[in-house]
């Protein structure tokens, strides 16, 4: 059998061959060149048939290849939803700690929403402040309602992109998450969700 026979199976969608080279007794780990293996590129075609034989096979679902990727990340990079939902699970199914999971990359993803600041404004107990507690000065006196700013996963408000810098409002308290939430319609897209946007 060929050094890569399992992974040449799967990446050539054929099923049947890639069971073979596992009953003949194929590491089920192992590597190309890449450094992906049999269930990186099943997660890259898309082939959930192929997962789940693989994981049948007790695949490491945390395996990571040379560019830091693991099976659930090629998965979503690729848009395939299907195969990233069933890595999830044996992602969770299979333990390890928790903050560790590459299926919660999403949830630790930065990400921001830009808004015109009168959009903002309209929350009752707005006040426009500089990270440190001082009140607004400098640059930030000449902000008008027109001013696009950025809503932060953590709910800050800054002028910058980053998360941290040029902060407009950081008092963040339950009634200002729910203003995000159900006027702005503010939330933190699923790795699901970006599929799907990819898509459309």
């Amino acid at each position: 059998m060929a050094d890569n026979e399992l992974i040449a199976s799967v990446v050539a969608g054929d099923i049947a061959r890639a069971e073979s080279a596992l009953r003949g007794g194929a590491a089920v780990d192992e590597q190309d060149e890449h450094g992906y293996s049999a269930l990186c590129w099943a997660a890259a075609k898309g082939s959930l048939e192929a997962t789940d034989k693989l994981l049948e096979y007790d695949a490491d679902v945390f395996h990571t290849t040379k560019d830091g990727r693991t099976p659930y990340l090629i998965a979503i990079a690729a848009g395939r939803s299907a195969v990233a939902r069933r890595l999830k699970d044996a992602e969770e199914a299979r333990g390890g700690d928790p903050e560790h999971r590459s299926s919660r990359l999403g949830e630790l993803r930065p990400y921001c929403s830009a808004y015109q600041l009168k959009q903002l404004r309209a929350f009752p107990q707005w006040h426009e402040e500089k990270a440190n507690g001082g009140q607004v000065s400098g640059a930030f006196e000449s902000l008008s309602d027109d001013t696009v700013v950025f809503l932060h996963q953590d709910f800050t408000v800054s002028r910058s992109v980053w998360q941290g810098e040029q902060i407009v409002f950081d008092a963040i308290t339950p009634e200002w998450r729910s203003f995000c939430e159900h006027t702005l319609g503010f939330h933190v897209p699923s790795d699901f969700e970006l599929i799907l946007r990819s898509v459309n």
